[in-house]
């Protein structure tokens, strides 16, 4: 993928999605031509300094579900080739108007992230929406563990919010409104701070609604006052962080707003115990700051000798106290009631009047509970390692300044802080489905299986949930074909043409396998078998490997033979054309699964011997055939761990009481086996591996033999384990998990023992 660089004056580029290609965006400073409709306008502004507050802006853009992000990329604000803010960057629109976007923008010092916003949206198809992406002073070594419900946050005018948007409630992009009235070609008019707040003074504070008094005048401005050398523009006694206007009305605050006759503020200036300072003789800010990090206007905005206004007031509220920046903490310990991790307490904007912080537990965000510990001041963040049971009734983290006098308000908190797996058992129609398969419709989770609720007339069903597992809808895709046998499935999503692809492993009298196309709700199904295997087909009591190879727009399906020849089926993705190919000899083997790279087929198959690794094209030639291991095994699951650039897979043999990880390199080579650390069971069953390359993580999930769903949480190599129970009693949630990972959430399902599935939550770390 092409990406055009950011512009040394206004940040330029576009950022084509994997299925629409690069698509050209002529910049709004180029003249009176707009970029092509179809795109999100990511606009960076900030009421920082740089590269004094931040040298370096980040920026990363990933679809959702795909494993490489679109764009990577830093971005130098100081030097010759630096970048002027504001920056913008289109993101273009691809064929699938629901496709998820994730976009993070990063202010970094050296290599330590000072601010970091996140925006979880979609670019929309017919219209250029303006995304802001503010890098501000208010939300500086702040970071947000997802929300109770899973949902992203981030930091938003110094509170941790939603990162979800709705891109229907985003302007549109405008060049004039970006760039002070101009192109960002040096044109436009920028906000000269210093000269502005040169008639200012600091004011008094309301704290129980965080808000000022509105005053009448040119305009009205608000900053955050800080001391020399602190964040934001600096004259030669102080630094101010000007807020904007905010131009919203909904719950989530971005600025300062009016209220009848008064002005509330961000609620992370009251918590903080911030200065606060106003001025009235310009014009309400509408435009950048002016400094030599500007796109817009030739004011520098910085004179070397100006001074602010403080008069007796001085950084803070004395009354109130300067308070932590903020308190974070995840917690890694999966069982319920106990937590292990690290909180890190924000140090003060200005810890001359304090001597340190104290740590709460708490049953709310401010209702302290039993103290934790007392961390000394060290000029920087603080840390303490927590582990161990939650008190009864505790579920928050409470931080807050201590002077000679005693503890300052206002705090600081963080929770639930509490990360245990979360479960619920799904109950539709009665229905009973032994092997559920898990897939992910943007933010809804499909499970698909035979419904076994009747053993007469068992039927392939698609259940679409949210993702906590409520709110589950029923859909027959069976096309009216029914079944008394017991039918494995396999199942995928063909992302070209929006359709569900289901493949059982058997016909109602053959074993030649059936296609059932779908929409993805579950209507507009059609089914039709598919070509008998060569030398006729076999019943294998194994999922059946379904892969879409959306490059070639082509289905692969793998399947044995009944001589134990494993077979690809290539076909149109509408289940035409199918050319079969052989990958195996005849060799005592069963149950094959199958991963695609790039242009190459990786088949894993269990024989008599031991797992075998084949490597082979994508049209099934060229295979070559590598010993995985030397040891016979019954169930097998793999998965592509491409941080270590390794196939790998994790097995089991009969009546065995550990799991075994096998990883080898993608040319077949170095091949390693060994056991994974387990909790005592008996009689591994159903394996299912997930890998997270975002935190380094494997999840091999299985079947033991107290009927309960569980996984062993390691290292992509292996080691550093863990073992955790995902169902909270034995035969509840019982046996052949499948996960997927979404928005940092492990989203798993399993079957339960009688007509149900046990669905569970929790976060990944």
């Amino acid at each position: 993928m092409n990406v055009r660089p950011l512009a040394k004056l206004a940040a330029l580029a576009a950022v084509g999605l994997a299925l629409a290609g690069l698509v050209p965006l002529i910049a709004s400073c180029d003249g009176d031509v707009l970029p092509p409709k179809g795109q999100l306008m990511l606009v960076v502004t900030s009421n920082m300094a740089p590269p004094k507050d931040f040298d370096t802006l980040h920026v990363e853009v990933r679809e959702d579900g795909a494993t490489a992000p679109a764009l990577d990329v830093d971005y130098a604000l100081g030097g010759s080739q630096a970048v002027k803010l504001p920056a913008t960057l289109g993101i273009v629109a691809g064929s699938d108007p629901n496709k998820i976007v994730r976009v993070t923008v990063e202010g970094r010092r050296g290599d330590a992230v000072r601010v970091r916003r996140l925006a979880v949206t979609r670019v929309p198809p017919d219209r250029i929406a303006t995304l802001p992406m503010p890098i501000d002073g208010l939300c500086v070594d702040t970071s947000c563990p997802p929300a109770a419900n899973g949902d992203p946050q981030t930091c938003i005018a110094g509170s941790c919010q939603s990162a979800k948007v709705e891109s229907s409630e985003l302007p549109d992009y405008s060049a004039v409104s970006v760039f002070g009235g101009g192109t960002g070609r040096g044109d436009g008019t920028c906000f000269d701070t210093l000269s502005c707040f040169s008639t200012g003074r600091v004011v008094p504070v309301r704290r129980d609604d965080c808000t000022i008094a509105k005053e009448l005048g040119v305009g009205f401005n608000v900053a955050v006052v800080g001391p020399p050398g602190s964040d934001g523009v600096c004259g030669s006694n102080a630094c101010l962080l000007v807020l904007d206007k905010d131009p919203f009305v909904g719950p989530i605050m971005t600025g300062w707003r009016e209220v009848a006759d008064r002005v509330l503020l961000p609620r992370a200036v009251c918590e903080r115990g911030l200065s606060v300072m106003t001025t009235t003789t310009c014009a309400t800010k509408s435009a950048p700051t002016c400094g030599p990090w500007s796109a817009v206007g030739s004011g520098s905005g910085i004179t070397a000798d100006a001074s602010v206004p403080l008069g007796d007031a001085g950084f803070g509220d004395a009354a109130m106290g300067p308070s932590p920046t903020g308190v974070t903490f995840l917690d890694v310990d999966p069982r319920k009631d106990f937590v292990s991790g690290t909180v890190t307490v924000g140090r003060a904007a200005d810890e001359s009047g304090i001597t340190g912080y104290e740590l709460y537990w708490a049953d709310g965000p401010t209702k302290k509970m039993t103290r934790i510990a007392s961390l000394p001041k060290t000029g920087s963040n603080v840390t303490h390692e927590l582990a161990g049971a939650v008190p009864p009734g505790a579920s928050w983290l409470v931080a807050l300044s201590v002077a000679a006098s005693g503890p300052l308000a206002p705090e600081v908190s963080v929770g639930p802080v509490d990360n245990y797996p979360r479960g619920r058992t799904i109950t539709v129609n009665n229905l009973d489905m032994p092997e559920p398969i898990t897939l992910l419709d943007g933010n809804t989770l499909l499970i698909v299986g035979m419904d076994d609720s009747t053993a007469s007339a068992r039927i392939p069903t698609l259940l679409r949930c949210q993702l906590d597992g409520s709110g589950c809808t029923y859909s027959d895709i069976s096309t009216g074909i029914s079944t008394a046998n017991p039918w494995r499935l396999g199942a995928a999503i063909d992302p070209v043409n929006k359709k569900l692809l289901v493949v059982s492993d058997r016909d109602v009298s053959s074993f030649v396998p059936r296609l059932f196309r779908c929409n993805l709700d579950g209507t507009g199904c059609t089914s039709a078998p598919l070509p008998a295997p060569p030398i006729g087909g076999v019943a294998e009591d194994c999922d059946v490997p379904v892969i879409v190879d959306a490059k070639a727009n082509k289905l692969l399906i793998i399947k044995n033979n009944n001589s134990n020849h494993t077979f690809l089926y290539r076909c149109n993705l509408d289940g035409t054309g199918c050319v079969t190919s052989g990958l195996s000899g005849p060799s005592v083997g069963r149950c094959a699964r199958a991963l695609l790279r790039d242009t190459t087929l990786f088949v894993v198959r269990l024989n008599v011997a031991g797992p075998s690794l084949y490597r082979c094209g994508v049209d099934g030639t060229g295979c070559a055939e590598d010993a995985i291991s030397g040891t016979a095994m019954v169930q097998i699951a793999t998965a592509i761990d491409e941080v270590n650039g390794k196939v790998v897979s994790v097995s089991h043999r009969t009546n065995d009481a550990v799991l075994t990880l096998h990883r080898c390199n993608f040319d077949g080579t170095g091949c390693a086996s060994g056991g994974l650390p387990m909790a005592p069971t008996i009689n591994v069953r159903d394996p299912h591996l997930l890998l997270d390359p975002a935190r380094k993580k494997l999840y091999a999930f299985y079947f033991g033999g107290d009927a309960r769903a569980s996984f062993v949480r390691c290292d992509l190599d292996g080691t550093k384990c863990s073992d955790v129970i995902l169902s909270p009693t034995p035969n509840i949630g019982g046996y052949h998990t499948t996960a997927l990972i979404h928005d940092g959430k492990v989203v798993a399902v399993s079957s339960a023992l009688g007509a149900a599935l046990y669905h569970s939550t929790f976060s990944a770390y």
